[in-house]
């Protein structure tokens, strides 16, 4: 008869309880996963709200197709992008799950710099063609408007990419960036023909009824002519009803008067 020391029974107990705690924790675990599913599956966690932080009524309409997703499994990564395809307007956009039944979206909008004429578009910084009607919280208020773009013909998946949008760019941003012109307000920027660029701006605390006057300054060495209108205003006395124009493509502006 064969001898079965201590050690052997150990084995067999310390075997028993490995796949007696296995058993249990396979058990557990189908258990969990069951209840898991059973509950994710319920209407309990399926979508019913979408809340969007602030006042931004176009944008309800867009997020309607999460509604009816399991609050579980919605795939958020690509709703962004879906969003953001149908809405380029949305520069930044995040969300948050709400349980058991909502999610709560973040958002951020491209800034504007400019109205593309006649009126239905803006643009921003990038060159990103954004819907003007989607903007009724006073960013655009004051904006230039830009003229002379083929907006068509040089606009490429909703972004500008001519060289007249580039022209018009550099002229609101320098423009924006001389200090010495702060008084005066730029209102619209013409870029049809290169040799023809031209600007109009009048004083910010001019009434209404005074036009804006026409500055213009042609192509190339945009900062050098922004430097040499600010000199020009600081030592002319400008008549600004009778002033038609200021022709800065010379060493020296000429001021063209109205006929009266």
């Amino acid at each position: 008869m064969r001898y079965r020391g201590p050690d052997t029974k150990k084995k067999k107990a310390s075997l028993f309880k490995f796949f007696l705690i296995l058993f249990i924790i396979v058990v557990f675990s189908l258990g969990i996963y069951s209840c898991f599913k059973k509950i994710s599956n319920s209407n309990f966690f399926t979508i019913k709200k979408v809340k969007i932080k602030g006042d931004i009524g176009w944008l309800e309409q867009s997020v309607k197709f999460l509604l009816g997703e399991n609050l579980f499994f919605v795939d958020l990564s690509r709703a962004k992008k879906i969003l953001i395809h149908q809405n380029p307007e949305i520069e930044t956009i995040n969300f948050n799950k709400l349980w058991p039944d909502t999610v709560y979206i973040r958002f951020t909008l491209k800034q504007p710099i400019a109205i593309l004429e006649p009126g239905q578009l803006a643009v921003d910084r990038n060159g990103f063609l954004l819907e003007l009607e989607k903007f009724k919280n006073g960013k655009v208020d004051g904006l230039p408007m830009i003229s002379g773009i083929p907006i068509k013909q040089f606009a490429l998946r909703g972004r500008l990419i001519s060289e007249q949008w580039l022209n018009a760019f550099e002229i609101i941003n320098l423009f924006s960036k001389e200090q010495a012109l702060n008084d005066y307000k730029l209102t619209k920027v013409e870029v049809g023909q290169v040799s023809e660029n031209s600007l109009f701006i009048k004083k910010r605390n001019a009434s209404a009824e005074v036009p804006a006057i026409i500055i213009k300054i042609g192509e190339g060495k945009i900062l050098d002519k922004l430097k040499m209108l600010e000199i020009f205003f600081k030592k002319a006395n400008v008549d600004w009803p009778r002033v038609n124009y200021i022709d800065l493509r010379f060493k020296e502006p000429i001021v063209g008067l109205k006929n009266e």
